[in-house]
């Protein structure tokens, strides 16, 4: 196509610019998709090399106009069957609610934040108060088996696990271990 022929067509468009965004959002219901399918047929007519003449170029604007917005739909439904694929493949459901393997970021670092909160309180336990504690809590051992494994009264256990509660729940409430 000549340069004149393609700065009618380029004239057609700015002159039925407004109506083909109307007819887009009409057909399509997307006020936002039909104004980049209109910016979209602007590039495309400046780039083309049309091989032959157009005789009707408001047909010829809104028969491409209607085509790249079937392909915009087309490419937004292969979009999201590939994100319902992905989804599928990655993520865990039960029913229609999401399963996450992983806590949300801040839930994360909250986790981590009160653990080493933790771990600094713990540490101020003396020696077998901590170790009676460990077993207990963190390796879930029974009393009756720290008492064995330490060889220590059950009585004794309780009282270390007592001591470190105490401590812990004194801690908490000094606003050094969240709950």
């Amino acid at each position: 196509m000549n340069e004149t022929a393609k700065a009618a067509l380029i004239e057609a468009y700015i002159a039925k610019r407004n109506d083909l965004r109307r007819f887009l959002a009409a057909r399509f219901g997307n006020e936002d998709h039909a104004e980049d399918i209109v910016q979209d047929m602007f590039f495309r007519l400046q780039r083309g090399d049309f091989h032959q003449s157009i005789e009707n170029p408001a047909a010829f604007l809104y028969k491409v106009a209607f085509n790249l917005a079937r392909d915009h739909h087309r490419e937004r439904q292969r979009r999201v069957a590939r994100d319902c694929q992905w989804v599928d493949a990655n993520i865990e459901k039960l029913g229609p609610d999401v399963i996450s393997d992983t806590a949300p970021p801040e839930d994360a670092f909250d986790a981590k934040r009160r653990l080493a909160r933790i771990i600094s309180a713990l540490s101020e336990l003396p020696p077998r108060c901590r170790q009676v504690f460990v077993l207990h809590k963190l390796d879930g051992l029974t009393q009756a088996q720290v008492a064995r494994r330490l060889d220590i009264s059950r009585g004794m256990v309780e009282k270390h696990m007592t001591r470190a509660l105490k401590h812990l729940l004194r801690i908490r409430n000094d606003g050094g271990v969240p709950s």
